[in-house]
């Protein structure tokens, strides 16, 4: 399936499920509340839970209020870790759930990076119901979440993930890294 089939769908304000660096997710558009509201519609996930957001470089987690020295991520990024940063601007409530941080992803894969150019940042969970298993293919994720209007979309040439969550890390107000467990 074309990329800008996809960037269209997400664009609109659709809901994809798709590799990512780490594991099957389901993405919406992280600058449209509603889209990402039907995320956590759809897997029953608990409002309390911010998702995680998949960016293509460090310098946009400027857009959402938030500024970190490259120094800071490059030890991390591009790669399967996701940096939780402050996000204090109440305007991203909708994401941050009222905890005023955000975890920020910038994938390996530059397949990946070179999507989230064309659909700006992706707020993106785990592809599975909330409390279950995370599910390891497009096919038992369309079986899934059948008929929710729902973009099933794998690059060309396929891409196979890890199937292992991205790791943790909050940055601490002395300025290092908290590795968290999942």
């Amino acid at each position: 399936m074309p990329v800008d089939e996809l960037v269209r769908h997400v664009a609109s304000g659709g809901l994809a499920v798709m590799p990512t660096d780490t594991v099957l997710g389901i993405v919406a558009s992280a600058l449209q509340p509603e889209a990402v509201q039907r995320i956590y519609t759809l897997k029953g996930r608990p409002t309390d839970k911010p998702p995680v957001l998949l960016i293509a470089d460090a310098a946009e987690v400027a857009q959402f209020g938030t500024t970190v020295a490259a120094e800071k991520t490059e030890q991390f990024w591009p790669g399967p870790n996701s940096l939780i940063l402050p996000v204090p601007d109440v305007s991203f409530n909708y994401l941050h759930r009222g905890r005023g941080s955000l975890a920020f992803r910038v994938p390996q894969p530059l397949w990946l990076r070179q999507l989230l150019e064309q659909t700006g940042p992706l707020a993106t969970s785990s592809a599975n119901l909330s409390g279950q298993p995370i599910l390891t293919s497009l096919e038992e994720a369309s079986r899934q979440f059948a008929d929710q209007g729902i973009l099933f979309w794998q690059p060309d040439p396929p891409f196979t993930i890890t199937g292992q969550p991205s790791q943790l890390m909050a940055l601490q107000a002395d300025d290092s890294w908290q590795k968290l467990s999942r």
